[in-house]
């Protein structure tokens, strides 16, 4: 049986310390765990328990955590983690936070599409506060804080990433949201991502779909809003090229190691860019590092195709090894447009009285929805990658 327990905990204004003790599974833990804020703030026995269930996942059988919590928090945790849970005291009647409309936390890491994100929102008159709020991982990725640490945002220090606790679900990146949401009184949240990091973002089920809420941020009374999930990776880099040409070179250091694929192939499409649109683009350049093998991440092989398209075979090639003489042959083929505009299936996301004004935004960054001939060839490429991935094949076939 595999089994968590958070006990010994001590909450003081900014700082929150327990001891973490798991078992049953190859990545046991016996350590202290810490959380420590940039603001002397209090967490309350709901938030905490809610961030260390994104630490949890679905991975576990037994969970325990020293805290009170109210009944519908701990319900709700029961049915996001699907373990057997205890804690100190259930206290019987609903935990509500009434938080305000007019104020959105965005999750900030300083890359280009968290960068992206916050241009778009903040001079798009949809809220009073836009809040950068990050995660600052001890001992580890120095490289972002170094750069994100000039937009000052609220900032959750933390370990639990040494811990190796960060594996269990991709939820843990709301827990600055969920820390800070009473303090900054801030109802709304989001993240950065794009549609074709997985399967499910080619999936109309998904893509036309108004429910977002599923996360443990949620059972706070908080609402996500994926406001860039329709763009891809290539659309967030056009906003920066478009707004912030200045940042575009410390973002790209902060955003991967020079040897990281990531980095060249995020420095490839900002070259494709700004020779495209004839933008003056300073960033120092890094040579190819690891390749990944195409066939293995749909994202990939997703952005090799406008790779292959706007640089050519040979430098796609640095990037994704073992691509197929069908994908060259459909690249060259169509003109891609849609890489850089927006899927405007997304909006069903987001709240019908921001739309409009962020559309707005959009245009303004030069960024324009799908036309006719962009979801011909959307289609073509969806059904081309889905030779290579069955999940997506299963999908567009249901």
């Amino acid at each position: 049986m595999k089994e968590i327990h958070f006990d010994n905990i001590n909450v003081e204004p900014g700082l929150i310390e327990m001891q973490c003790r798991s078992s049953g599974d190859s990545l046991e833990v016996d350590d202290i765990l810490f959380f420590e804020l940039s603001e002397d703030i209090s967490v309350d026995d709901n938030q905490l328990a809610l961030a260390l269930s994104t630490l949890c996942g679905r991975v576990y059988d037994d969970i325990y955590m020293d805290l009170s919590v109210n009944r519908n928090v701990f319900d709700n945790i029961c049915s996001f983690t699907g373990s057997e849970i205890h804690v100190n005291e259930i206290i019987d009647e609903d935990f509500v936070n009434n938080l305000s409309e007019d104020n959105l936390m965005l999750g900030f890491s300083g890359g280009l599409d968290s960068m992206a994100e916050y241009n778009l929102l903040k001079d798009a008159d949809l809220f009073e506060n836009v809040y950068l709020v990050s995660l600052d991982f001890e001992g580890r990725l120095s490289r972002e804080k170094s750069f994100f640490k000039r937009f000052n945002p609220f900032t959750v220090r933390t370990n639990f990433v040494t811990l190796k606790l960060n594996r269990n679900h991709w939820s843990f990146m709301y827990i600055p949201q969920i820390f800070f949401s009473s303090f900054l009184d801030a109802k709304y949240l989001t993240i950065s991502g794009q549609f074709h990091a997985g399967a499910y973002g080619f999936d109309e089920k998904f893509t036309l779909s108004s429910k977002t809420n599923h996360i443990p941020a949620s059972f706070l009374g908080m609402e996500r809003i994926t406001f860039v999930m329709g763009l891809t990776a290539v659309g967030t880099a056009l906003v920066d090229v478009n707004c912030v040409p200045e940042l575009i070179d410390l973002s790209l250091k902060s955003l991967a190691n020079p040897k990281e694929e990531k980095r060249y192939r995020k420095q490839s499409i900002i070259s494709i860019l700004s020779q495209k649109y004839d933008r003056k683009i300073f960033f120092e350049p890094v040579e190819s590092g690891l390749k990944h093998t195409w066939g293995r991440r749909i994202g990939l092989d997703f952005l090799s195709l406008y790779l292959i398209k706007h640089a050519g075979i040979d430098e796609a090639s640095k990037v994704m090894a073992d691509i197929p003489d069908e994908a060259i042959e459909l690249a060259n083929s169509l003109s891609l447009d849609f890489y850089e505009k927006y899927n405007v299936n997304f909006l069903n996301s987001i709240p019908e009285k921001y739309r409009l004004k962020f559309l707005q935004r959009l245009i303004e960054c030069g960024i324009y929805p799908y036309n006719s001939a962009d979801w011909k060839e959307y289609f073509m490429v969806c059904e081309f990658l889905a030779n290579y991935h069955p999940k997506l094949k299963r999908r567009l076939n249901r």
